[in-house]
């Protein structure tokens, strides 16, 4: 019988998909910020995902995601079991000089609904989250985003897989918030990190510069309506949000040995982001716990985004 893993690849070998499988994460410094995460950097396209994790793990971690821009256009994605299915996902695109950002559910090979369950929220740092004439660089804080219960990595493991995805090309409809995604030609794939790798003892010191009310809700109901921070309720609203000025982004972060990791697999799907960069989503967790369950199939499928806007200081 065909582990998961085992089958997405074949499927992926027979369709000619092409991805990374296998990369692993390494120590990397954000010139930007200056954090520093366990993060890979893909040497075929110089997308960046990394995170950063406090010396006693809560809930909560540092991301930070950049990818270059073609002519102001592109996206990107993040998985945070490694799997696009039963994972929980987020993706940024440009608007013009805005970041757009959403959590996503999916929970088969199609356009996933927006997720409804326990609060996961998104605070922006604002000098790492920017567009300028060559990328895109969301750094946020994940407020709630490691929930355990198959939905994310656990706080009790010792290793992670994450996934990610890149295309050159925007959706069709960067200001709607229902737009499709186009396939990730760019690039895609999984890798493996260390827990302890990814601790640091700046982790409460760079958290606190994470701009927005990162307490969460729990609602269905979304909005894509501009409101001020005083505004953001239960409702789920998704904003604008200011970003930091012009500045160039991504250097290279050599490779270290692969970390081994147990992937835990979940249904993710977003609601909001405040005015400063907070986004409220909920996850309803599912169960696969596959070693290695392959990305070649993440966002393989167009699906729609609920999007929050980041917005760049010139």
């Amino acid at each position: 019988m065909f582990s998961r893993r085992t089958f997405v690849t074949s499927v992926a070998v027979l369709l000619g998909i092409r991805g990374a499988a296998g990369q692993s994460a390494s120590a990397y410094t954000d010139p930007t910020t200056g954090m520093t995460f366990q993060a890979l950097q893909d040497s075929s396209t110089g997308f960046v995902l990394g995170i950063a994790l406090p010396e006693t793990i809560g809930t909560d971690f540092i991301g930070q995601m950049v990818f270059a821009l073609t002519d102001g256009a592109g996206w990107g994605g993040a998985s945070f079991n490694g799997a696009m299915t039963e994972s929980l996902l987020l993706v940024a695109w440009p608007n013009g000089d805005e970041v757009m950002a959403s959590f996503r559910e999916a929970t088969e090979y199609s356009t996933p609904p927006v997720y409804n369950g326990s609060d996961v929220t998104l605070s922006t740092v604002a000098d790492g989250t920017y567009i300028n004439d060559t990328h895109l660089s969301l750094t946020f804080l994940c407020g709630g985003c490691i929930v355990g219960d198959d939905l994310t990595f656990s706080s009790n493991d010792t290793s992670a897989v994450l996934g990610w995805a890149y295309s050159t090309s925007s959706p069709s409809d960067v200001t709607d918030e229902s737009t499709d995604l186009v396939y990730h030609s760019a690039g895609y794939g999984e890798f493996g990190l260390g827990i302890a790798d990814a601790q640091t003892s700046e982790y409460e010191t760079w958290a606190a510069l994470a701009v927005g009310d990162d307490s969460g809700s729990s609602s269905s109901a979304v909005s894509s309506t501009p409101v001020p921070v005083s505004s953001v309720t239960a409702a789920a609203t998704s904003t604008i949000v200011a970003s930091s000025s012009t500045r160039s982004a991504a250097s290279d972060a050599s490779s270290s040995a692969t970390s081994e990791a147990t992937i835990t697999t979940t249904k993710v799907a977003s609601t909001t982001l405040a005015s400063v960069g907070t986004t409220t989503t909920s996850a309803d967790s599912s169960t696969i716990t596959d070693a290695n369950v392959c990305m070649n199939s993440m966002f393989m499928l167009s699906f729609p985004i609920f999007p929050t806007c980041l917005t760049n200081r010139n």
